[in-house]
């Protein structure tokens, strides 16, 4: 799936193409490249900037990607 052959690109990879088909289920639209690909600019913002995430204390990963400091989990 990558151009160098890295194992850890890889699976990168993979988790892209798995949560595209499984949450977004862009393989169900019927349509041409350019609307595949706004569905997929539109899936992207929503995974980043809309989808909370309980590993970051209910906060979206644009939230998290914007603090100086991180709070320790207890």
């Amino acid at each position: 799936m990558t151009e160098n052959y890295d194992p850890y690109q890889n699976a990168e990879a993979k988790r892209v193409n798995g949560f595209l088909k499984q949450e977004f289920m862009i393989a169900d639209h019927q349509c041409n490249l350019p609307v595949r690909r706004h569905i997929v600019k539109e899936s992207f913002n929503a995974y980043n900037h809309k989808r909370p995430r309980c590993s970051c204390f209910s906060n979206t990963l644009a939230q998290m990607q914007g603090q100086y400091e991180l709070p320790i989990r207890t």
